[in-house]
């Protein structure tokens, strides 16, 4: 059955992707699976403009929802 919920994060840059691994991978998958939710991460920018590269890399989490590999899944209000 295909999963219409995600968890979604950007994991941006060696120190960080490594800090998830470590340190939510498990259990942020345990809790997925109890839910029935996917795991999204961003590994890169979603946005490599200027002016998106002079902001911290959090500001990209707002562009997450209009990415193409999130069109499956459905919004909560």
């Amino acid at each position: 059955m295909a999963k219409n919920k995600a968890i979604v994060t950007l994991v941006y840059g060696k120190k960080y992707q490594d800090y998830f691994k470590k340190f939510c991978e498990k259990n942020w998958k345990e809790y997925a699976n109890k839910h029935g939710y996917d795991i999204v991460l961003f590994d890169q920018l979603l946005d490599k403009t200027e002016r998106a590269l002079n902001r911290s890399p959090s500001w990209q989490k707002c562009l997450a929802l209009s990415h193409e590999d999130l069109d499956k899944y459905k919004q909560q209000k």
